[in-house]
């Protein structure tokens, strides 16, 4: 927090947005206010509201809307980030094993956040790979599972640094660094096939 206290932006925790202005986002010269939980009453040129966002399932939903998660409307997933179609009927439920969801479509118990898709569709990539190689009698071994790390939020601060803050602060607190991301280990191309995760906008070219 003391970065962005050093860039002069104010940050207000532990209040929701209960009044929000006409065309927040539009710059059109008129005041924008909004008020939230506590009744603070905040006024700016611009308002750009990042909630209420809903997972975008609805080609799932169509193809197989058993694994949609009756309670959250997310796609139901194992560890290793493909479909579970367990609740379906034992003998007439399809093999799903090839398909991959990640980002704030899948139930993973992470929260929605940009860092949590590029994680997680690092190791759909990872598992790909693996699969297409055991495939081959390669024996690449069993495929990763993905696990969620702890709830955090990143504000880019220029083009090099960002701050993190994460909510258990016990063991890694607020910081701002330099922050560049790791690569995904990939085979040679040999008749390769791309696979798209939408999730993180990235292209894989694996094995096929």
């Amino acid at each position: 927090m003391e970065s962005l206290k050093q860039l002069g932006i104010q940050t207000i925790l532990g209040e929701r947005v209960m009044t929000w202005p006409e065309h927040p986002e539009i710059v059109d010269g008129k005041v924008k206010t909004l008020v939230t939980s506590t009744g603070r009453v905040l006024t700016a040129e611009m308002v750009l509201p990042c909630t209420g966002q809903k997972p975008h399932v609805a080609l799932m939903a169509a193809f197989r809307p058993e694994v949609i998660s009756t309670t959250t409307g997310r796609i139901r997933i194992h560890p290793t980030l493909q479909v579970d179609n367990s609740s379906s009927n034992e003998q007439e439920a399809e093999d799903l094993s090839h398909i991959f969801a990640c980002g704030d479509c899948a139930e993973s118990g992470a929260i929605q956040a940009g860092h949590t898709a590029y994680w997680q569709g690092q190791q759909a990539a990872q598992n790909i790979v693996k699969m297409i190689a055991n495939k081959e009698v390669l024996l690449a071994g069993p495929l990763g599972e993905y696990k969620p790390t702890h709830p955090a939020i990143k504000v880019t601060l220029g083009r090099v640094s960002n701050s993190v803050y994460c909510q258990t602060m016990a063991d890694r607190p607020s910081i701002t660094a330099s922050s560049p991301m790791p690569t995904v280990p990939v085979l040679p191309e040999r008749g390769s096939r791309i696979f798209q995760f939408l999730s993180c906008g990235k292209y894989i070219r694996t094995v096929a």
